[in-house]
């Protein structure tokens, strides 16, 4: 007959404890093998962390080591959302008739065993195996009835709960990272160390930027985790503030005080909740000022920072061009932050940081616009896509864009997609004109102008020759 022992619980997170509690118990009783029995909805826990993902850690932390599996009965029960462990039992009865179950439980859940459900029964098909520590009283009365196996194996002085709080970090090193790349307990960990106002705001900022790069096929998980922390270090007292900034960020010790908490940001995250992701760190870094070095994820956690919805002001057009495109969205938001800033008269506020930031927001406006012009042209199927860089003191225009319909009517269709394409983010055209019977196009788009020409007189009317003395540019390059 084969021997298994099974060792039950949520396992959120597993750790060290758990597999030595399974080791020393299998060695105890010269089992065959150690079965992970994990909880689907445990009835002691109000919250708890997706299955799959538990699932996810219990096999990194099991790999290596023979003989231990994860049994999965509980989760694939869906008959109902509680579940017990009689019926678990019985499932395993029938499943596995010539198997001996060795069920783990510890001095906590032998002082309320007789309350279990259809306790006699159970005990009939798990023998039960207790498993404390030294300084626990222990249910001798419980043991007597259900014929419950004392162990020499001592439960350890680590528990998942004080994992998911932060307080205790396990010699689990591939859980551990597994936890910290995928942001898990981080929202209960903030709750303790930042107030209540403080808390619910980076948790809105966290949804609001995982949504809306998600919607812009950037990485929502470090969106929602460079969101959560955001933060972090804003409720720092002011000594240990510029103590870090002195350490740390010495050079920036020039900017308003109000601004420092997003350089501090990232080592907070690193060094208290275990964040060691560049992207993450570099997109808190410029959270409140933006930068002119701010990154495609700080563009997302900076918008959102400003019109998650708790602030307290209409947002809900900035969040929906945010959801359509993530870089007009943010460009929207800044300049209408600095021109706040500014209209308030509350200079102090608006850094050098803000201002070096919208110089460069401006110019990688024009470089989005014409990339979305040029996606535009592509999905009409226009052809022979030229590029000129007109950005020279003399000219008006910052790009000229070139390029074929086969028809008149195609010519037509990729003028509306260009200007419906504009206005879907909010940019508006000034006009379309037609020169030769819709054979010529001009599409007027403030800093672009884009010619359309049906090919049979793109060699005759030479365009090109308008801008020759103006450098082309790489589509290549603007990828």
């Amino acid at each position: 007959m084969r021997k298994v022992v099974i060792l039950g619980g949520s396992f959120d997170p597993i750790h060290s404890g758990h597999l030595e509690i399974a080791k020393k118990t299998k060695e105890f009783l010269n089992a065959d093998e150690v079965w992970f029995l994990v909880a689907k909805n445990p009835r002691w826990k109000s919250d708890f962390t997706d299955a799959k993902i538990r699932l996810d850690m219990i096999n990194l932390a099991i790999q290596d080591i023979p003989n231990m599996k994860i049994c999965t009965i509980e989760l694939e029960d869906l008959s109902s959302s509680v579940t017990y462990t009689i019926d678990t039992a019985r499932t395993l009865k029938n499943t596995y008739p010539d198997y001996k179950f060795y069920f783990i439980i510890g001095s906590d859940q032998l002082e309320k065993l007789h309350l279990w459900k259809d306790v006699d029964e159970l005990s009939s098909i798990f023998q039960f195996v207790l498993v404390t520590r030294p300084d626990i009283n222990i249910n001798y009365e419980n043991i007597k009835k259900y014929k419950v196996i004392e162990s020499n194996v001592l439960g350890p002085n680590i528990s998942s709960t004080n994992i998911r709080l932060g307080v205790q970090k396990d010699s689990l090193d591939s859980v551990y990272k597994y936890i910290k790349v995928n942001g898990l307990y981080l929202e209960m960990q903030l709750r303790l160390a930042l107030s209540k106002n403080r808390y619910e705001h980076s948790l809105n900022v966290a949804k609001l930027a995982s949504e809306i790069a998600l919607k812009n096929n950037l990485d929502p998980k470090k969106a929602y985790i460079a969101g959560l922390l955001h933060d972090c270090a804003k409720e720092l007292s002011s000594s240990e503030t510029i103590s870090m900034m002195k350490k740390y960020y010495p050079n920036e010790l020039n900017h308003s005080s109000k601004v420092f908490h997003q350089f501090l940001a990232p080592i907070i995250a690193r060094e208290r909740y275990g964040i060691e992701d560049d992207e993450i760190h570099l997109a808190m870094k410029y959270h409140a000022t933006s930068s002119s070095e701010i990154t495609d994820l700080g563009k997302i956690i900076y918008s959102a920072d400003k019109i998650e919805p708790s602030r307290g002001y209409p947002s809900d057009d900035l969040i929906a061009l945010c959801y359509k495109n993530y870089l007009f969205g943010y460009f929207k938001i800044l300049e209408g932050n600095i021109k706040y800033l500014y209209d308030c008269d509350n200079l102090k506020t608006i850094d050098v940081l803000s201002d070096n930031a919208k110089e460069k927001a401006i110019q990688d406006k024009k470089m989005a616009v014409l990339k979305l012009i040029i996606n535009s042209i592509k999905s009409f199927n226009g052809n022979n896509i030229t590029l000129i860089d007109a950005r020279i003191e003399r000219s008006s225009k910052s790009f000229i864009v070139i390029c074929e319909g086969i028809t008149e009517q195609q010519c037509e269709e990729i003028s509306r997609g260009i200007k419906n394409d504009l206005a879907y983010v909010e940019y508006e055209v000034k006009s379309i004109e037609n020169k030769d019977d819709s054979k010529w196009l001009i599409v007027d788009a403030n800093d672009v102008t884009i010619h359309i020409v049906n090919q049979d007189i793109r060699g005759t009317n030479e365009i090109e020759k308008m801008y020759s003395d103006m450098p082309l540019l790489d589509e290549k390059k603007l990828i």
